[in-house]
């Protein structure tokens, strides 16, 4: 007897006319037997196959993870090349001129003159020069200026009228911008007194102002913020002839309304000049008397 090709059978003997035939029979009803075999196990794959699908199946999760990972950072790349300012060329911002820097529009306009609402009662009005400006809320600012920054009798009055201006400092924060807006400097200042004026309570304080030389002085700051009034003053002497704090009262005390159709103004100054001073009212006779000369409150 034979073995067959496959180890553990053995091929039967056939003995007889037609050997051949018979073993081709044979090797069909073999073929049979393994066939249902293989379909009674579930069809199951060699060994090797199976291997290698486990492996396959266990890089598949890492090489999605990697190509979700590439798509979101190219999608992130893109959006950030989106956003990103893009730098100018240089040749095209050589030949373009830079664009002017301009200032917000100022909110005061000047005045004509001639449009003098204020006067010194007793002053000559040739020694005082008067600026006015109005605000585009329809505020109004007047300034009255006797004399420069250190010539005796020196004096500067800010008044604001329908002005409302941002919530009050110290007085010497006041004082301090006053002056940097009439072109001088605060050397020395002190903490405003109490001080009584026809137009009501005011702080007083002396104080000394730089311009070209430095020249002592007397400040004085007034509100009446029910009526949107304001002054700011100050008066200024020598050496030889200091200012005291009457002096600037004094001064105070001469401010009038010249002109204007402001009904609540008038009645404000009405009512104050009839608080007047009788040695202020003197002094304004005799320096009317002497036309001229600059006044001495």
């Amino acid at each position: 007897m034979r073995p067959f090709a496959e180890p553990g059978l053995h091929e039967p003997a056939f003995d007889g006319p037609a050997p051949q035939a018979a073993r081709r029979r044979h090797r069909r009803v073999v073929d049979s037997d393994e066939e249902d075999v293989g379909q009674d196990s579930g069809n199951a794959r060699p060994p090797g196959r199976r291997a290698r699908t486990k492996v396959r199946r266990r890089r598949l999760p890492w090489l999605r993870m990697m190509l979700v990972s590439g798509a979101c950072v190219a999608v992130l790349a893109y959006f950030a090349e989106q956003r990103a300012p893009q730098e100018p060329d240089p040749e095209v911002s050589l030949l373009q001129p830079p664009k002017p820097l301009l200032a917000p529009p100022s909110p005061w306009q000047p005045l004509p003159r001639g449009a003098a609402l204020y006067a010194l009662d007793g002053v000559d009005p040739r020694l005082v020069t008067v600026e006015a400006r109005r605000h585009t809320a329809g505020g109004r600012e007047d300034v009255l200026t006797i004399g420069v920054l250190g010539e005796p009798g020196h004096a500067r009055l800010r008044i604001l009228r329908n002005v409302a201006e941002s919530a009050p400092g110290s007085f010497y924060v006041d004082l301090v911008r006053q002056a940097a807006s009439a072109g001088v400097a605060v050397v020395r200042g002190g903490h405003g007194e109490p001080v009584a004026t026809k137009l009501g309570p005011a702080e007083g304080a002396a104080v000394t102002l730089a311009g070209s030389g430095e020249q002592a002085c007397q400040a004085l700051r007034l509100q009446h913020p029910e009526v949107q009034f304001a002054i700011q003053a100050w008066i200024c002497g020598t050496e030889a002839r200091p200012v005291f704090e009457a002096e600037l009262l004094c001064l105070i005390d001469r401010l009038t309304v010249a002109a204007g159709e402001d009904a609540a103004l008038k009645v404000l100054f009405a009512q104050a000049n009839q608080r007047r001073t009788q040695a202020c009212q003197a002094a304004s006779r005799v320096a009317a008397a002497q036309p001229g000369r600059p006044a001495r409150p």
